[in-house]
């Protein structure tokens, strides 16, 4: 008979069915590899039994926790090879879309402002986004738009 913790363990990197520690159901973890408890209900109900036991000095268990590393949890496609859009360093994706290498890749990629043309005039201009077609003078001309300053400038008299 294996014993509690192993049995935990093979369920965890299968992420399939799992005891719940508190009523003894019998649960599927589904993507949710750390899940202990079969509800919310089941989880308050642990707490709140923890804390009883502690406020009459009963000696507590801790609560079951079960560490999962991230190799178990991540699945690299190591089959494939992909250069990074940023830095063009080699990388094995989690999946067919993935386009950076590093959360911190992506996130400068998409604060790097960009040189575009303004469709309206012609003059270069900076964005972050590449969907924007026209500079800011040419969006106001085009859609109406005005400024704060410019809104204050009529108030006062001014144009």
């Amino acid at each position: 008979m294996q014993s509690a913790n192993s049995q935990t363990a093979s369920c965890v990197t299968e992420g399939a069915k799992a005891v719940c520690p508190q009523c003894g159901k019998e649960f599927i973890r589904g993507k949710q590899l750390n899940k202990v408890y079969c509800s919310r209900a089941c989880k308050e109900n642990a707490k709140k039994y923890r804390n009883w036991q502690q406020q009459h000095g009963h000696e507590v268990k801790p609560s079951p926790v079960i560490n999962i590393t991230k190799k178990e949890t991540t699945n690299k496609r190591l089959d494939l090879v992909f250069s990074c859009e940023f830095c063009g360093a080699s990388f094995n994706p989690f999946n067919r879309k993935q386009r950076f290498c590093s959360k911190l890749c992506q996130h400068k990629a998409a604060n790097l402002r960009r040189n575009l043309i303004c469709a309206g005039c012609g003059k270069v201009f900076h964005s972050v986004s590449d969907r924007t077609k026209y500079c800011t003078d040419c969006q106001l001309k085009l859609f109406g738009q005005m400024t704060v300053s410019q809104l204050k400038g009529a108030s006062n008299g001014q144009e």
